[in-house]
């Protein structure tokens, strides 16, 4: 599990996972804080993309080893 906590956040954030492909691994909807399943995931980098309602964009990573 992965938890993603957005601190000042008053708002929904579509968050997008990729792998290093470029392929959508997931998504969810977050106001401030998701508890992500990633056991499924390969090992590796992951490109995280969240949006906000009015279109801007930000960017981190996730690497997952096990």
């Amino acid at each position: 599990m992965v938890d993603i906590t957005i601190k000042g956040s008053q708002q929904d954030l579509l968050l997008t996972i990729y792998n290093i492909l470029g392929e959508v691994m997931g998504t969810a909807t977050i106001n401030g804080y998701v508890e992500l399943n990633v056991s499924d995931f390969p090992n590796g980098l992951y490109q995280i993309k969240m949006v906000n309602l009015q279109g801007k964009e930000y960017f981190t990573r996730l690497i997952v080893t096990k």
